[in-house]
């Protein structure tokens, strides 16, 4: 199963949904291995069952907040508790339907856990998954979506 562009597809085509954007870009940036230097504000979701690892998210500022006013529907000026909670609720479906599609195509007992939340400066993220694809998903007017693909089928 290519479970990894599934994700990445179902990710994209539900953060379309909720933006109401198509993404100017997708595209596969590169590899990299843990510790992965992380966006100043990373939200993480862990995948566990037949496929394993994790999602990580990465934003910008200023991405965070147009995000946060589309899923909230007012005015964001600053990253309070409300922003930072629409934009964890954001990365959360995005994985929960990617979670969906992945069962639907054949996975067996998927879960993931809650967003964890990460913001600073120069911070790294280890996970025993190797390599880590990364994903850059660009929409005009709102910015980028990083996103870190650190998943592998489990062994039977």
């Amino acid at each position: 199963m290519e479970y990894e562009k599934i994700v990445v597809d179902t990710m994209t085509a539900t953060a379309q949904k909720i933006l109401k954007q198509e993404p100017d870009s997708v595209r596969c940036v590169g590899e990299e291995n843990s510790p992965l230097t992380v966006e100043d504000f990373t939200i993480i979701v862990g995948m566990a069952g037949q496929v394993t690892g994790q999602l990580i998210f990465g934003f910008s500022d200023e991405t965070i907040k147009i995000i946060a006013k589309r899923m909230i529907e007012q005015e964001v000026e600053e990253l309070d508790e409300l922003a930072i909670s629409a934009v964890a609720e954001f990365t959360n479906v995005l994985a929960g339907n990617a979670t969906i599609t992945l069962v639907d195509e054949g996975s067996k007992k998927l879960g993931i856990s809650p967003p964890s939340i990460i913001m600073g400066k120069n911070m790294r993220v280890s996970t025993k998954v190797k390599p880590i694809r990364k994903y850059k998903v660009t929409f005009k007017n709102i910015g980028d979506m990083i996103i870190h693909v650190a998943l592998k089928e489990k062994e039977e």
